[in-house]
């Protein structure tokens, strides 16, 4: 069905996305790990980010960006995890504003607008809801468990997979692509299976006791994860097909860039925090 050199894609892609996973998995059961592994994807998704939005040069900028995000992640997660005064999670302002002053030093021209709209751009789509991940795995009373938020990421790897397969098989037919002007290889034919999947993958992490609420609340996590994990996807590629890219990066062999892995993420957890914050779950 498959030539060699398809077959070997596959399996080099696999194979990345299982150690992606195993890596992700680790840190979401560790407190301490969390947010070393999450500043490193800060890092690399941003710097992937305004590579593509902006390309060469204009360094001092792009370090104000990445500082702003880190450092809200990490006074965010010494705030709830260990008891840093919550007022110190305004200490970011302080490079919002550096990078406004560093904006007028970039090339005086119309490009030069556009480069400071994606500064800005890759702290609200990158390191804001990354961010608010340490509200999915800290409770009221500074408590860690990772299964909140590792529920919600298996349930968008599900549906990522689900669509991977479904669309492999039987999404070729040129009329049941799902929006073909943002990204051509899309078909409603993966959108079904990213719900087929993330729906067998709301009963498993249910039954198993990984999702550590309700049936409804499983259910209602399920759909938000199908949802905002193929606008998520339909967003990045808008902004690779736009800067005429095939990838955001080449850190992970068969997907591309770590901002290829995390697109749909990045529009889940806002979401989900809001679900889980609206009833009180976390």
């Amino acid at each position: 069905m498959f030539g060699r050199e398809a077959r070997k894609a596959v399996t080099v892609r696999s194979m990345s996305g299982f150690v992606f996973m195993a890596l992700m998995i680790a840190c979401s059961l560790c407190k301490y790990a969390f947010p070393v592994v999450m500043v490193a994807v800060i890092i690399i998704t941003m710097n992937e980010y305004l590579a593509m939005t902006i390309g060469k040069g204009e360094r001092l900028q792009k370090w104000l960006s990445v500082t702003v995000s880190v450092s809200a992640f990490l006074l965010t997660y010494f705030s709830l995890g260990f008891g840093l005064p919550r007022r110190y999670i305004l200490l970011p302002v302080i490079p919002i504003l550096a990078e406004f002053i560093a904006m007028l030093y970039l090339n005086n021209s119309t490009e030069s607008y556009t480069k400071g709209a994606n500064l800005f751009t890759a702290m609200i789509y990158i390191g804001l809801p990354l961010t608010l991940a340490n509200l999915l795995v800290f409770d009221v009373h500074g408590n860690y468990s990772g299964k909140v938020i590792l529920s919600t990421m298996f349930l968008v790897w599900a549906n990522d997979c689900g669509a991977y397969v479904f669309g492999m098989l039987f999404g070729q037919n040129p009329g049941h692509k799902l929006f073909p002007s943002v990204s051509p290889k899309k078909s409603w034919e993966g959108v079904w299976g990213g719900v087929l999947f993330t729906a067998v993958a709301a009963v498993l992490i249910r039954i198993f006791h990984i999702f550590p609420f309700g049936w409804w609340y499983c259910a209602a996590i399920a759909v938000i994860a199908v949802v905002f994990a193929d606008f998520g996807d339909l967003v990045e590629s808008q902004v690779k097909r736009h800067y005429g890219v095939k990838d955001a990066g080449t850190i992970m062999p068969g997907h591309g860039g770590l901002l290829d892995r995390f697109d749909s993420l990045l529009f889940v957890l806002p979401a989900a925090v809001v679900f889980f914050k609206l009833f009180q779950l976390v």
